[in-house]
């Protein structure tokens, strides 16, 4: 038996909890009731759709992202507040954005204009009286998710410009298929006269980005001042939010030694971040002792008589039977003298294919080899897994690699490559 598994646990969940909440909290800004007074000028579409954050606006290795549809109802009181679709925006649009290939940190930005001031700014006092009452949630949800997060909210003011702000901070976890990863959003809702920008930064971290939501917020009321001006707004830059992992070596002025002369030595090393391993037997310890190893167990014709349909509708992929199959273990190593058990959610890394499509070359499966490798690892014990994937026949020659961050506990971008030819595997 076959069932398709394209992300594991730990990104679907945590991204899908984040995604959720967003849209729970943004439909709560928009709630209201009558007609009220106090009409406005609204702003056009294309004016709500400039004022939206952008790529360029991102510090870090950003790219746009889909809409999750997903709808979640394990939320606590933040899936209680009291939504009132009797007032609507006018006019709207929204944006989302993640780190590639990584998925989070994930931000957010819409912008809405309305046709009452008035609503507008009864709506967004109803929303921080509500949020007042919401400090914890600790919800399981129908596929056995548990989120657990406190939660604080202020209505502190990033500028002059702003009429009226609500900030919600958010920070605790979610725990999935033996995994517990930390888990953190950021939303703030600024009002300036009668539209609204919003901004939300979510991320599996301990602390969110409680800072950095500030700085973004500044930047989305800055755009939104400027377009309601009829003027273009200016692409300024945020703080960082993380990105591609590489330490390209640019901060700081070590790179010269005592003499004033350059430290070549030293600029080697800044400028090679991350290592690089064979896929088949390649070994890598991090700088905390954690040490993964990759070995190919299998690389084979799919076979069979016929296609291989995983969902039954193709929607899951299909291998034929003169594709590859792939089976890839991984053994995770945690050193006795390690504080904590750890967690191996980021292990073994993503598989790409190194020139060409991922979406187009393979697919990860739980086939009849995978074995996930589950739980905590304690300190002096190792754990493995093995992941099965299927090959495209037009990929069956090509050099495939994974990026892993398996034991990179302190996020400093430490990362390892194990790459090699699928021909030369196994």
């Amino acid at each position: 038996m076959h069932l398709f598994t394209r992300s594991r646990a730990p990104r679907t969940s945590g991204l899908r909890v984040l995604a959720a909440t967003a849209a729970v909290a943004l439909a709560a800004a928009g709630c209201g009731g009558g007609d009220g007074s106090g009409s406005s000028s609204v702003l056009s579409d294309d004016k709500v759709e400039t004022a939206v954050l952008t790529l360029d606006n991102l510090d870090g290795d950003f790219v746009e992202s889909e809409d999750d549809d997903d709808d979640d109802d394990s939320l606590g009181c933040l899936g209680d507040l009291d939504v009132d679709d009797s007032i609507d925006a006018k006019t709207e649009h929204e944006a989302s954005f993640e780190v590639a290939d990584a998925g989070f940190p994930s931000v957010g930005s819409k912008v809405a204009s309305y046709a009452s001031t008035q609503q507008l700014d009864h709506a967004l006092d109803r929303l921080a009286q509500a949020l007042a009452k919401c400090d914890h949630v600790d919800e399981t949800d129908e596929d056995d998710a548990t989120i657990v997060l406190d939660i604080e909210t202020d209505t502190d003011r990033v500028s002059g410009d702003v009429d009226q702000q609500v900030n919600i901070h958010a920070t605790g976890s979610v725990s999935s298929d033996g995994f517990d990863l930390p888990l953190a959003f950021d939303f703030s809702f600024a009002r300036v006269d009668n539209n609204l920008t919003a901004v939300f930064i979510g991320d599996l971290s301990d602390t969110g980005a409680h800072d950095a939501l500030e700085g973004y917020t500044e930047i989305a009321v800055d755009r939104l001042v400027a377009v309601m001006a009829g003027e273009a707004p200016e692409d300024a830059t945020g703080p960082e939010l993380g990105g591609s992992g590489f330490d390209d070596g640019s901060e700081g002025d070590d790179s010269a030694s005592d003499d004033g002369s350059e430290d070549s030595e030293d600029d080697s090393a800044t400028e090679e971040s991350f290592a690089t391993q064979p896929l088949d037997g390649g070994t890598y310890t991090w700088e905390n002792g954690i040490t993964q190893t990759l070995s190919v167990e299998r690389v084979e014709l799919w076979g069979g008589n016929k296609p291989d349909d995983f969902c039954g509708d193709g929607s899951c992929g299909v291998a034929d039977p003169d594709d590859t199959r792939l089976v890839l273990r991984y053994d995770v190593s945690v050193p006795a003298d390690f504080s904590e058990p750890f967690d191996p959610y980021s292990c073994p890394g993503g598989l790409h294919v190194t020139s060409g499509n991922d979406d187009e070359a393979f697919s990860q499966i739980a086939g009849d080899f995978d074995q996930e490798l589950g739980g905590k690892i304690l300190p002096g014990s190792s754990k493995f897994g093995v992941n099965e994937y299927y090959i495209e026949k037009a990929y069956a020659g090509a050099e495939f690699y994974i990026e892993s961050s398996c034991g990179d506990t302190e996020m400093s971008g430490e990362s390892v490559v194990f790459q090699g030819p699928l021909a030369d595997l196994g």
